[in-house]
């Protein structure tokens, strides 16, 4: 399991970045004023328990339960297509969802709430996994919450509020593009302490502007976010033309010193010390980067799932020749450091034709220069 604590760690790291939303809508449906829900137990996105009025349901995209607070509380999805409209056309979520307000309204009461939840999840919001505007009537049900505060800090204010100042009874708007996102990939099929399991193809946890976490798989992420401009030294090409956006150029060296302290903050012994090794390449070989730079965010990528000789995930993938020679255990620690720095997995690094064998973080493992297993013997 990914702790919270690790998680939020993480955000601060070289390896998170920062995204801005794209053009992509959301439907927002809010709660009527002055509506009374339960008192009920829930539990936050950092995995804290908290209680609260308002109702309960289960989101299966992110595998966890959602609390909708019956003050200020909103419902969210993605914008696009349903078979909604008459004899089983295409017609748009917000419509969709206005129909029905307007044909029952008093479907947001407390005592239609179930029903209502359970026609947004399977007649509204079943999206297709690579582009979250097209329908899939065999796609997992997806819809989510925040609160009007969220609301009103990330949208235009004439999206939200209607000529009389109230808040739209139904909302479909794109986020402001100023306001920027922290995110970083975590691999495939992880369990997020208090905020859900990663997709079968990983997931991008993404910290918003308040500070809530939420998980949104890769081919999602693709289509909702786009990179912001980060702000680093520049450099420029003599004859480069002034009036278009310069190009930020990071060389292998910068990264190099970056990911230095991503290896000591790694949880597994073995991925600390094969990253070191790949930091060690890298400034000897700068030409290499792309692939050993991928191979690198794969690590990161998967440090918190479960190793298993039984279970079939990347990280016991990556690491199953080192597991069956018994040269690491279950718990990813360098168990014979000799035979490690003698291994094919080094002197033939995922297949890449790359000898991880002789770098300095491997010389020295080998002649017992360094502690193998602590994370002080790789800054």
């Amino acid at each position: 399991m990914i702790k919270n604590d690790s998680l939020r760690a993480s955000f601060d790291k070289p390896y998170a970045v920062k995204f801005l939303s794209t053009d992509v809508k959301r439907v927002i449906v809010p709660l009527p004023k002055g509506i009374k829900g339960q008192d009920v137990d829930y539990t936050e996105w950092d995995g804290s328990a908290a209680r609260g009025n308002g109702f309960l349901f289960y989101n299966k995209t992110d595998e966890r339960g959602q609390f909708i607070s019956s003050d200020g509380g909103i419902f969210i999805g993605h914008e696009g297509e349903c078979p909604e409209g008459d004899d089983g056309e295409m017609i748009m979520r917000s419509e969709a969802v206005e129909r029905y307000l307007n044909a029952h309204p008093d479907a947001l009461s407390p005592e239609h709430m179930d029903e209502t939840v359970h026609y947004l999840q399977n007649k509204v919001f079943k999206h297709a996994v690579n582009d979250p505007t097209k329908w899939d009537d065999n796609g997992e049900p997806d819809i989510w919450t925040s609160n009007t505060k969220w609301l009103e800090k990330n949208f235009k204010p004439e999206d939200i509020y209607d000529s009389n100042g109230n808040i739209r009874s139904v909302i479909s708007a794109a986020k402001k593009s100023e306001a920027e996102y922290d995110a970083v990939y975590l691999g495939p099929n992880a369990i997020v302490e208090g905020i859900g399991e990663t997709g079968d193809r990983g997931s991008w946890a993404i910290r918003k502007p308040d500070g809530s976490v939420n998980l949104c798989v890769s081919e999602v992420f693709a289509k909702t976010y786009k990179r912001a401009d980060f702000k680093r030294t520049m450099r420029y090409m003599e004859n480069e033309d002034p009036y278009m956006p310069k190009k930020v150029m990071v060389t292998t060296q910068d990264w190099v010193r970056t990911h230095r302290e991503c290896c000591t903050e790694m949880a597994t012994p073995v991925y600390r010390v094969v990253g070191a090794a790949i930091c060690d390449y890298l400034q000897e070989n700068p030409d290499n980067a792309l692939h050993l730079q991928l191979a690198f965010n794969s690590l990161l990528a998967t440090d918190e799932n479960e190793l298993s000789m039984i279970k079939d995930n990347p990280k016991s993938n990556i690491l199953r020749p080192l597991l069956e020679e018994r040269i690491v255990n279950e718990k990813g620690a360098i168990i014979n450091p000799e035979k490690f720095a003698r291994s094919e997995f080094l002197k033939d690094f995922r297949g890449m034709g790359i000898d991880l064998s002789q770098t300095k973080t491997i010389r020295n493992l080998a002649h017992h220069k360094s502690m193998v297993n602590t994370k002080s013997a790789h800054r």
